[in-house]
């Protein structure tokens, strides 16, 4: 998987793209401290936002159709349309443990933070 990070204003953009499956380039997904906005590629518009406070890392799931965040110690999983998936508390990380790491795999989701490893399956 490619992942690139470009600074927005106060934002982070994820820009991923598995491999083989093309990544839907028409859209982008801003994380942001009050949550998560999909975007057009074409002219900017918002499509939908979700809120959530302190979302401070994402990953794109393309292939399944799933948008996972992380933030406040919870990590969730949405729809492409927004619907909240599925919501897993990660209470053993330190709030100031530094950044974690995201990686959408065949196998599932992996997440690093804190000296920690952890899979979730799709």
């Amino acid at each position: 998987m490619n992942v690139i990070l470009r600074a927005v204003a106060a934002a982070w953009v994820v820009l991923a793209a598995a491999t083989p499956v093309v990544c839907d380039a028409s859209v982008l997904w801003v994380g942001e401290s009050k949550g998560v906005i999909k975007l057009a590629t074409t002219d900017g518009s918002v499509l939908f936002e979700i809120p959530g406070e302190g979302v401070s890392e994402l990953a794109v799931d393309d292939l399944n159709g799933r948008l996972w965040t992380y933030g406040d110690k919870r990590l969730k999983a949405y729809s492409s349309g927004g619907a909240l998936r599925a919501s897993v508390r990660l209470p053993n990380l330190r709030r100031r443990a530094g950044r974690a790491v995201m990686v959408v795999a065949a196998d599932g989701l992996w997440f690093a933070a804190a000296n920690r490893l952890y899979k979730f399956d799709h």
